[in-house]
């Protein structure tokens, strides 16, 4: 749903950026590991958009995060489950919510102190601000987005 998002909302620049995208094992496996090495080839800061599940399923990951040379940003947008199957026919099932949905009601900030990351909350009214201190900040860090 993440790069979904960001297809849908994100504004045209006049400056083109780089983005590269990981549709991962079933959509969601792996892109941690993929950011953690974008980050170590490119040498440079990285910017990761992902989803909770995407997240949850590759949490792993962080721990190569003492070899990586740069900083990177985490931005995980946390709807609590799989929000992308909202838009299938099947959300009207009774089998939606245990199946699909598969609600996990945590938060990343546990997860962040577990690996020595920074940590940042954002809703949607601050963050701007989250994003401008986590992308200007000399270590790596979680922003969690509260979209539910």
């Amino acid at each position: 749903l993440a790069i979904r998002m960001m297809n849908r909302y994100a504004k045209k620049k006049e400056t083109p950026i780089r983005v590269l995208a990981n549709r991962g094992a079933s959509g969601i496996d792996g892109l941690i590991a993929t950011a953690i090495g974008t980050a170590v080839g490119k040498k440079q800061r990285c910017i990761a958009l992902l989803g909770d599940l995407s997240a949850l399923h590759d949490l792993n990951s962080f721990s190569l995060l003492p070899e990586c040379p740069v900083p990177i940003t985490f931005i995980i947008l946390n709807n609590n489950g799989g929000g992308i199957f909202s838009e299938l026919p099947i959300a009207t099932s009774e089998h939606f919510i245990r199946y699909f949905k598969t609600p996990h009601g945590y938060t990343f900030k546990h997860i962040a102190k577990q690996f020595n990351i920074d940590y940042l909350s954002a809703e949607e009214n601050t963050f701007s601000k989250a994003f401008c201190t986590g992308i200007t900040s000399p270590k790596t860090c979680i922003i969690e987005v509260n979209i539910s």
